[in-house]
């Protein structure tokens, strides 16, 4: 991450836990510098980051066996919408939850693993754990946003009304989630 918007391209480097936070602050001085950008989608968008950057070091490699965690947060904001977005090179949505002797791998494809990922499931069995994913589509929808989520062959759409739809896509061994946010009023 860096302070200033370039157009040069940007050496990808492990992630860190402790960097997660200066990460997230530098999205939001930047959002800041906009005086046309509501502090309601400047604190969604703060969580949203949170959460989907914690995700890369705790889903991306469950296991421990990848080594690194390789992570790509990029935001970009025009003059009418906010677009944000997130992605690994980790084990996927559907890998990540065969940790949970709920989700076989064998009886979930991509599309019910994103589909349960989205509803609150997650990789520990045990309750109150997980459910990242599902706060971040409610706060994404709260500031009358999108989202699609990739990973593995499928793609889920969620509009902000809360329609969704699959889209079928190239094999993607990791997670990414594109956010879309209206600057001015609720589409």
């Amino acid at each position: 991450h860096g302070r200033y918007p370039t157009n040069k391209l940007v050496e990808l480097r492990p992630l860190q836990e402790g960097q997660i936070r200066a990460i997230v602050e530098c999205f939001s001085d930047g959002l800041k510098a906009h005086r046309n950008i509501s502090s309601e989608i400047i604190d969604a968008v703060d969580r949203v980051l949170f959460e989907t950057l914690q995700n890369i070091p705790d889903h991306a490699n469950p296991e421990g066996t990848i080594g690194t965690h390789y992570g790509l947060a990029a935001l970009q904001r025009y003059s009418w919408r906010l677009c944000l977005s997130v992605g690994d090179l980790g084990v996927g949505i559907r890998q990540s939850l065969t940790g949970n002797p709920q989700f076989p791998p064998d009886r979930y494809d991509h599309v019910r693993a994103i589909e349960a990922a989205i509803s609150g499931s997650s990789r520990h069995a045990d309750i109150g754990r997980g459910g990242g994913l599902m706060s971040v589509v409610a706060a994404v929808q709260k500031i009358g946003g999108g989202l699609r989520v990739r990973s593995g062959d499928a793609a889920i759409v969620i509009a902000a009304d809360d329609e969704r739809h699959v889209e079928p896509c190239m094999l993607f061994p990791g997670t990414q989630i594109d956010i879309t946010v209206p600057l001015s009023g609720r589409t």
